[in-house]
């Protein structure tokens, strides 16, 4: 597994943590947490390749 391929898994875990709490209104203190460093750790990567293998259209949308 590349890094890429890392990442979009990481990605991946992200988005289903922010599913949950669209669905629950709750979410515990690590969660934030991880969703805060996976936030910082795409801004600091390849973002145009992040944003077009996710089909975002801004970093804001994580």
């Amino acid at each position: 597994m590349n890094n890429l391929e890392k990442l979009s898994m990481a990605i991946e875990f992200s988005n289903n943590l922010i599913a949950d709490y669209a669905q629950n209104k709750t979410m515990e203190i690590s969660d934030q947490v991880i969703l805060a460093l996976y936030r910082k750790f795409v801004e600091l990567s390849d973002g145009i390749w992040v944003n077009a293998d996710h089909e975002l259209h801004r970093p804001s949308d994580l």
